[in-house]
C-alpha cells in the first residue's frame, strides 16, 4: 500500500508538469509522422516516383537509417555545444538545468518548424533527384529532435521521478505515435482514393 501511494504521488508529480505533457505529446506527434512515413513511404516511392520495389526499398530504407543515425548524433552534439556556450563559471546547478532545458526546447522548436516545409516540398517533387534530398533533410531535422527531447524530459522533472517520466514518454510515444499511424494513414489513403500527397500533407 505504501509503495502504491508512493507511485501515485510520483505519477502525479510527473503529470502535473505541463511542459512535460506538451513535450511528450509533441514527441508522439513526431513519431506518428515518422512511423507512418516509414510504413507507407516505400509504397509511395514506388507509385509516385515509378521506382521498382527493390530500388524503392533500398533507397528509402537507406535514407531513413542514415538520417536517423546522423540526425540523432548531430542533435546531441549541437545541444551540448549550445548548453556549454550558455554556461558561465559558477552558475548554480539549478540554473544550469534550467538553461539546458531552454536550449533543448529552442532546438526542438527550430528543427520541428524547419522539417515540415522540407518534407512537403519533397513530396511535391516527382523526381528522385528532388524527392530524396528534401525528404532526407526533413527526416534529418526530425531525428535531430530525439536527443533534446529525452534530455529535456530529464531536466524538467525532479531526479526522483525522471525514470518514471522517461518510461511514460516512451510508452505514450509508441501508443500515440507509430502504433496507430499506419492504420490511420491507411484509412486516410482509402478515403482520398490513394491520394498520396493529400494524405502526407495532412
Amino acid at each position: 500500500c505504501i509503495h502504491d501511494n508512493t507511485f501515485l504521488e510520483e505519477l502525479k508529480t510527473v503529470l502535473d508538469n505541463r511542459i512535460y505533457i506538451l513535450i511528450i505529446l509533441g514527441y508522439a506527434a513526431q513519431t506518428f509522422v515518422v512511423g507512418g512515413f516509414a510504413y507507407w513511404g516505400i509504397e509511395y516511392v514506388q507509385g509516385a516516383l515509378q521506382l521498382s520495389e527493390s530500388t524503392a526499398t533500398l533507397s528509402f530504407g537507406s535514407l531513413t537509417v542514415l538520417t536517423g543515425v546522423f540526425g540523432t548524433a548531430t542533435g546531441g552534439i549541437l545541444l551540448d555545444y549550445l548548453r556549454r556556450k550558455a554556461m558561465k563559471p559558477g552558475t548554480p546547478r539549478k540554473l544550469e538545468t534550467k538553461i539546458a532545458a531552454e536550449k533543448a526546447t529552442m532546438l526542438l522548436a527550430i528543427c520541428s518548424v524547419l522539417s515540415l516545409p522540407c518534407v512537403v516540398i519533397g513530396i511535391g517533387i516527382n523526381h528522385p533527384a528532388g524527392f530524396f534530398p528534401m525528404v532526407g533533410l526533413g527526416e534529418f531535422l526530425i531525428f535531430m529532435c530525439l536527443t533534446p527531447i529525452n534530455s529535456t524530459v530529464v531536466w524538467i522533472t525532479p531526479y526522483e521521478v525522471s525514470p518514471l517520466a522517461l518510461a511514460i514518454s516512451v510508452l505514450s510515444n509508441h501508443l500515440l505515435g507509430d502504433a496507430i499511424s499506419p492504420i490511420i494513414i491507411g484509412e486516410i489513403l482509402d478515403y482520398t482514393n490513394r491520394n498520396w500527397r493529400t494524405t502526407f500533407v495532412l
